[in-house]
């Protein structure tokens, strides 16, 4: 229990956490925004147009990979360096999460089936938290 050094160390990794964050859960926000089969819109008059581009998967990565690049000309070149490899991470952490739950996913669910699927569902949230 040493909050002091628990500060130090958090603020000395910011941008690379804020790299990382950002990517992944820009992914996380943009997959819920880019889903055609949802039923409720928060914003209708921005999800309706996403909705019939959800099916191109590289929309979501172009996005956050231009804000990674955006964000990073703000920042000075070791920061930007830490802040885009620390992005690329957090982008490759959110496909490895999803295609681990896509290979757990199987096209006709049976009782074990639905058990991987739940042990798939557990591992994005912890990935998640």
């Amino acid at each position: 229990n040493e909050p002091t050094e628990y500060q130090r160390i958090v603020s000395e990794a910011h941008i690379g956490l804020m790299g990382f964050g950002g990517a992944f859960l820009g992914m996380v926000g943009l997959k819920y925004f880019f889903d055609s089969d949802k039923e409720v819109n928060w914003i209708d008059a921005i999800e309706r147009p996403l909705a019939k581009v959800a099916d191109i998967e590289a929309i979501a990565i172009g996005l956050v990979l231009a804000g990674t690049w955006a964000t990073s000309t703000m920042l000075a070149d070791a920061d930007a360096l830490t802040f885009i490899i620390a992005a690329i991470a957090g982008l490759l952490t959110y496909l490895g999460v999803e295609i681990i739950n896509h290979l757990l996913e199987p096209p006709t669910p049976t009782t074990g089936d639905v058990a991987k699927a739940g042990f798939g569902a557990f591992l994005y949230l912890e990935v998640l938290d």
